[in-house]
């Protein structure tokens, strides 16, 4: 997503034994009793929606019932959201927070699957139009190509219907620590890189449990020791993805120190170990890095990071190979406001990870966002480009380049206009024979995606927004059977209340 940066862009670096949650009465607490606090947020929704789609790629779209769209024509969607935030306040020095998410959307029309889904819920304007998402922040609205920037790999996802519940606590003084436990129930659409893709992805249903535990010990007034612990269980509902079915454990520990009030900087080490049922070798990684965070003057923050990443797989499947992967890994990341309403940031980072199928991937990435906000105009830019090497994987290497355009203006103090247009290219490398991407259209074939969006939200009333929009989306390749054109126009009228 692109994401609106704050109107001051420099934020002050402290250690992490201060980010812990006050025990106190929480923000938009709307019922008490005692020492139980409760915020309720709903939304509910219905429209109308027309799609069709043309050319050679539709027809490996419906016959391989890939994508979250189904089948074109009209549609009636009805769709309801819910979020329960529940805090407790045992004691001087424990809390609990338990909140739930649950969202269901229904099609009568049966152009899109019945099922539950994510979405942000809660006292801002939120508007889903076709393939983008606008949501309005303090300053200014936002807006996003739904499902880029980001992938089914194991807790880079928010859930349909989830909870989260967790537990504050100090033990001493100086040890703070937290407990949490996070199930979830989803259905994302992704590609075989394991990246979303609502177009033509493949429905993957999963439910995922982490279990963790953070502890924090200040070892003096500028140092602190941190430990992290976790373990996630993945369990695909489709027999098409028991691939992914495994339990991932998670260990690390950091050593930071408060250089001055403007910068931290420090040490960590963490250990994953993935652990497959079947199908698929299991991981051992080791990442170590070096870590610094600065506020450069009152508008400008830098982070840096530069590490080593050692990996090894055992008991391979029939695409993978035994062996080890190392490689350097390390990030740099600048934030910086130009002048009141213009800010921007750029980055570039690299890192190893568990590969989605097999293997793993070392990922280069690189990034630069720029942003004008005021109340009366938005317009913001980012482009992310990166790398994508396979290791011990029998799969072709490949790139993505992302570039998104939003524009929002109120028209009248009612009525505001969007605009956006995304560009992604993805170019997959040269497959060998017996590679498993020999297999896929969309691992062989390189291709691109243009999506461009012009829709209107009106403010009804206090809680009431109707938006209406109309939508153009394409898919280039050299392959004809991957190209086609989708057309899509719709109109939604929604209550949204956190009473």
């Amino acid at each position: 997503m692109l994401v609106l940066l704050s109107a001051s862009a420099a934020m002050a670096q402290t250690l992490r034994f201060d980010e812990y949650r006050e025990r106190q009465i929480p923000d938009h607490a709307n019922l008490r009793i005692g020492p139980f606090f409760s915020d309720v947020a709903v939304s509910l929704s219905a429209g109308y929606r027309y799609v069709t789609t043309s050319g050679e790629g539709s027809r490996y779209l419906y016959q391989n019932d890939r994508g979250r769209i189904i089948d074109d024509g009209s549609d009636f969607p009805l769709i309801a959201r819910v979020n329960l935030r529940n805090y407790l306040i045992i004691s001087k020095y424990m809390d609990l927070d338990v909140s739930f998410t649950l969202g269901y959307q229904f099609f009568p029309m049966g152009t899109e699957d019945n099922e539950f889904l994510f979405d942000v819920v809660g006292p801002a304007v939120f508007a889903r139009m076709g393939s983008f998402s606008f949501m309005v922040s303090e300053d200014a609205w936002q807006g996003s190509f739904n499902g880029r920037q980001a992938s089914a790999y194991v807790g880079d996802r928010g859930s349909a219907v989830s909870a989260n519940v967790s537990s504050d606590f100090q033990l001493t003084p100086l040890v703070r620590g937290r407990i949490y436990d996070i199930p979830s129930y989803r259905t994302d659409y992704v590609d075989e890189r394991g990246y979303v893709d609502n177009v033509s992805g493949d429905k993957y249903t999963v439910f995922q449990n982490m279990l963790g535990l953070d502890m924090d010990w200040l070892m003096a007034k500028d140092k602190n020791l941190a430990y992290s612990g976790s373990r996630v269980d993945t369990l695909p509902q489709d027999d098409e993805f028991d691939i992914q079915r495994s339990v991932v454990y998670n260990q690390g520990l950091a050593y930071q120190k408060q250089i001055n009030p403007v910068a931290v900087g420090g040490g960590r080490a963490n250990g994953i170990w993935r652990l497959y049922d079947a199908g698929r070798g299991d991981q051992f990684q080791q990442d170590y890095s070096a870590f610094l965070g600065a506020d450069l003057s009152e508008d400008t923050s830098l982070q840096l990071a530069l590490g080593y990443s050692m990996a090894e797989l055992t008991a391979g499947n029939q695409w993978e190979t035994n062996g080890t992967s190392d490689t350097v890994i390390g990030m740099i990341q600048l934030l910086s406001r130009l002048t009141e309403r213009l800010s921007h940031q750029a980055g570039y980072s690299k890192n190893q990870r568990g590969g989605f199928s097999g293997g793993f991937e070392v990922v280069d990435a690189f990034n630069y966002g720029i942003t004008w906000a005021n109340p009366d105009l938005s317009i913001g830019f980012r482009t992310e480009y990166q790398a994508v090497e396979a290791r011990l994987y029998r799969s072709n290497d490949y790139t993505d380049w992302f570039n998104q355009l939003t524009v929002v203006r109120p028209l009248t103090q009612y009525l505001t206009l969007t605009l956006a247009t995304a560009y992604t290219m993805r170019d997959n490398g040269d497959a060998m024979p017996g590679d498993v991407s020999v297999d896929s259209r969309l691992l062989q074939e390189s291709y691109d995606t243009w999506a461009s969006n012009i829709g209107l939200a009106y403010a009804l009333a206090r809680h009431w927004t109707v938006n209406t929009y109309v939508e153009h989306f394409e898919r280039f390749s050299d392959a004809e059977d991957v190209a086609f054109t989708r057309d899509m126009a719709g109109v939604t009228l929604t209550y949204a209340r956190d009473f």
